[in-house]
């Protein structure tokens, strides 16, 4: 009897410890990848845009994100070896919580690259990470940086109801693909947006009427192009408008 019941203690271990579902794979309990990585460049400076990851690799709700470290290569010839790893160099670390070096509007991240060099090919590679130290696998851009492109011809005409702006095209060099005129504003004092209030694509004007009667407002205009398909925002044109006084 001890015996039957030492097999019957046996056969329980032997159906009742294995785990029971589908294996999650470690390389799957990772943020997942950033999908929307990009460098636009902004008159004299490359500028690095991303969104923050709500998702694991496996599809599951992402929490603990912690940061992101931003690497970047010099891909002209004779720089280095493009897949060797130490030709990465780290560029900056973001940590989410004492965000220093980027700027968050929203749930996207802004970073503004100052040293890069005009003429020089650049690979960007960013990774998030969390708080456990778990990383996401690498997202890339590359970036020629061009010399900055001539700010358009800016004039504004206000009423008591708007301020009408008008953006006019100046000639671009060669090679260049004019896209239109981006136009950004912000209340005098403010910082300056980081992203455009409203794009001309073909030029022209642009009637702004939500606007506070005695509030000066700064505007910024840029010309955008493209070139051997990379964004480029030229030096803007700047001006101050508010509402005319009522009579």
């Amino acid at each position: 009897m001890i015996r039957y019941s030492g097999i019957i203690l046996l056969l329980f271990c032997l159906t009742g410890c294995g785990r029971k579902g589908a294996l999650i794979r470690p390389e799957a309990l990772v943020p997942a990848k950033t999908k929307d990585f990009t460098v636009v460049q902004k008159g004299d400076v490359l500028q690095l845009a991303w969104s923050l990851p709500k998702r694991l690799e496996s599809g599951g709700r992402l929490t603990g994100l912690s940061g992101f470290k931003l690497f970047v290569m010099d891909m002209s010839p004779g720089a280095g070896c493009p897949d060797c790893p130490e030709s990465w160099r780290l560029l900056k670390q973001f940590d989410l919580e004492y965000l220093k070096g980027a700027t968050r509007l929203g749930d996207r991240l802004f970073y503004n690259d100052s040293e890069a060099k005009q003429g020089t090919s650049y690979n960007y590679r960013l990774i998030a990470f969390t708080k456990s130290a778990a990383e996401s696998a690498p997202a890339d851009a590359r970036f020629t940086k061009q010399a900055p492109l001539p700010a358009p011809v800016l004039k504004t005409t206000a009423t008591t109801g708007s301020v009408t702006l008008e953006c006019i095209a100046v000639t671009l060099p060669a090679g260049y693909v004019p896209t239109g005129c981006a136009i950004y504003r912000a209340k005098q004092g403010e910082p300056e947006p980081l992203a455009p209030y409203a794009a001309l694509p073909n030029f022209g004007k642009y009637e702004d009427t939500l606007l506070e009667q005695g509030v000066t407002y700064q505007y910024q205009a840029t010309q955008t192009a493209t070139i051997n398909g990379q964004s480029i925002e030229g030096v803007p044109a700047k001006a101050t408008a508010k509402l005319a006084e009522p009579d």
